[in-house]
């Protein structure tokens, strides 16, 4: 397929809701050019489903009061979750060729809708996701454990690391693990941590023991597919439809702020991997204990994401999206 690539042919492919002029919902991931769905080696029936898709973008914004109907955001929340399982069975379709990416539109429906509606731009925020610090495994007290000597020590450099940042919220996962990694934190910038209990770690299995290998494959299973899971566990959907709904409105409600999230390897993983697919197995593979990542988002858009190490630098640079 041509686009404006210098090479005129791409390998990456995003599947897009998020334009009301008339766009196909098939782009170009390197140059950003809309592609026509014809040209795009898709079976008709997914090329039709696709077309009915695209076409209810926007239901829920009543452009004329700059406002949105009642029940928008779930109408908004319901596009995207077919906008993500159209483009699991696009990957599906073309993984021989292409790579395939998701992208949210700019902004949601019940967040500035007259930015969206006179060309503005979101506001950039800032959320540092903190993940807990070492903590000793204890069998059946996945919420209760606490984290180690060297886990209070390495949770006190994170109150130091950031002392200069601007901070404006404070919340976690209830699990004691992410809590007392940033309670520091939160007692140094004299703030509380509120604790929203859907975003506790996932629930890898139920109440049995299992090899570490095991674990680790289950995990990997776990971003190929987002339905798989392990008896008695959570599948990654379902982290998911309890996890996104509070993430969207943290950066709705504090647009322009920071905000900082004690949390959890595979759950970070996951929220990431749904604003681009490119965080995943290999990204949560690499993570620490603790670990701070800076994710920067335009409106509810993932633009950056930053490691930041010991010497209050950001050593890392992952996935930018322009």
């Amino acid at each position: 397929m041509e686009c404006a690539c210098p090479s005129q042919m791409t390998d990456q492919l995003r599947v897009e809701g998020g334009d009301i002029g008339g766009a196909d919902p098939i782009w170009c991931h390197r140059c950003f050019c809309n592609l026509n769905i014809e040209d795009v080696p898709l079976s008709a029936p997914l090329k039709h489903e696709l077309e009915i898709w695209i076409r209810q973008y926007g239901e829920w914004i009543d452009w004329k009061n700059d406002g949105i109907f009642p029940h928008g955001v779930e109408l908004e929340d319901r596009f995207n979750q077919q906008g993500m399982q159209l483009t699991e069975r696009v990957r599906a379709e073309l993984a021989d060729t292409y790579k395939v990416f998701y992208k949210l539109p700019l902004l949601r429906g019940d967040m500035q809708i007259s930015n969206k509606a006179r060309g503005g731009i979101a506001m950039e925020t800032t959320v540092l996701m903190i993940r807990h610090a070492e903590s000793p495994l204890l069998f059946g007290k996945e919420r209760t454990r606490g984290i180690s000597k060297k886990g209070k020590e390495d949770a006190s450099a994170i109150t130091t690391v950031l002392h200069s940042f601007n901070i404006d919220v404070i919340v976690s996962s209830p699990y004691t693990r992410a809590i007392q990694t940033i309670q520091g934190l939160a007692d140094d910038h004299k703030l509380e941590i509120r604790i929203i209990e859907s975003l506790r770690e996932k629930q890898l299995k139920g109440a049995y023991q299992l090899p570490a290998e095991e674990i680790d494959e289950a995990i990997k299973k776990s971003f190929q597919d987002l339905d798989y899971c392990l008896e008695g566990g959570e599948s990654s959907r379902n982290v998911l439809n309890r996890a996104m709904p509070e993430i969207i409105h943290l950066l709705e409600k504090y647009a322009g702020q920071t905000i900082v999230i004690g949390t959890h390897g595979n759950i970070m993983a996951i929220i990431l991997h749904y604003f681009d697919t490119r965080y995943g197995y290999d990204f949560w593979k690499n993570t620490s204990k603790p670990d701070i990542y800076q994710c920067i988002f335009e409106g509810v858009q993932l633009n950056t994401v930053q490691r930041l190490n010991e010497e209050n630098m950001f050593c890392e640079i992952f996935f930018k999206n322009v």
